[in-house]
């Protein structure tokens, strides 16, 4: 005779036959395991002979999905947001997803999401392992840079203390300095007057006390303002002769 019906149970309890698919090749998909379970093959004849046989198939658990992220940067100093994300194909074990960080720097976190702050400038690798219920584990890598702040800059002024109407004077710019970069602008107020670079030179028409402000602006966009007072006498003045009283004759 001839094999005329091919019937299948994918989760044959061993009794209570369920047909789930015929053919002679057909396909299932299982949910997520780790799981075992019992496929029932049952045949039939063109007289109507059945025949039935099992076997045990192992389904092995599928492991999340992980994403950590990134490329992230930051400040020394500052607090960062770290942000993963996992996924696992078992909607069951979603929920209870486990997620732990490595932050390259000695320390550790708990959580999809997480803030941090690295205390020393360089770049790190930081590293999100998510667990699922059954034990099952992933891993993703992000980088993450932290620089240092900005600093200010230092504004400094070298130039006279005192000076003579319409004579010039000098005032310097150049003893300014930035630790961390470089000074881009020198902005200068001489009195009511405005002027710019790292060295001007200027003079008094007037007698009198005089404001010098100098503004320097580095390339990180930061400013400083350093202050200095000169005092301007009448060049023109002759000096007071002290005439002693009672003189000798001579």
């Amino acid at each position: 005779g001839s094999i005329t019906h091919y019937e299948w149970d994918f989760d044959y309890k061993g009794s209570g036959f369920t047909v789930a698919a015929t053919g002679p090749t057909p396909t299932h998909t299982y949910a997520d395991g780790p799981a075992t379970h019992t496929v029932a093959l049952r045949v039939s004849d063109d007289k109507g002979a059945t025949s039935l046989v099992a076997a045990l198939v192992s389904v092995e658990n599928l492991l999340p999905v992980v994403q950590a992220g990134g490329p992230y940067s930051g400040l020394n100093g500052q607090s960062i947001t770290l942000s993963g994300v996992a996924v696992d194909p078992a909607a069951a074990d979603q929920s209870s997803l486990i997620y732990e960080w490595d932050l390259g720097d000695g320390s550790q976190a708990s959580g999809p999401v997480i803030d941090h702050t690295y205390t020393m400038a360089g770049t790190y690798l930081a590293r999100l392992t998510v667990t699922d219920k059954d034990g099952g584990q992933q891993s993703a890598t992000a980088m993450v840079t932290i620089t240092t702040p900005n600093q200010l800059p230092r504004a400094v002024i070298s130039g006279p203390a005192s000076a003579r109407t319409n004579e010039p004077v000098i005032f310097s710019g150049v003893g300014s300095n930035d630790p961390d970069g470089t000074i881009v602008d020198y902005a200068w107020k001489i009195g009511a007057d405005l002027a710019t670079g790292p060295e001007v030179t200027t003079g008094f028409s007037a007698a009198g006390s005089y404001l010098i402000v100098l503004t320097v602006v580095d390339d990180g966009g930061l400013t400083d303002t350093a202050q200095h007072v000169i005092e301007v006498s009448d060049g023109d003045s002759v000096p007071p002769v002290d005439i002693p009283e009672n003189l000798p004759p001579q």
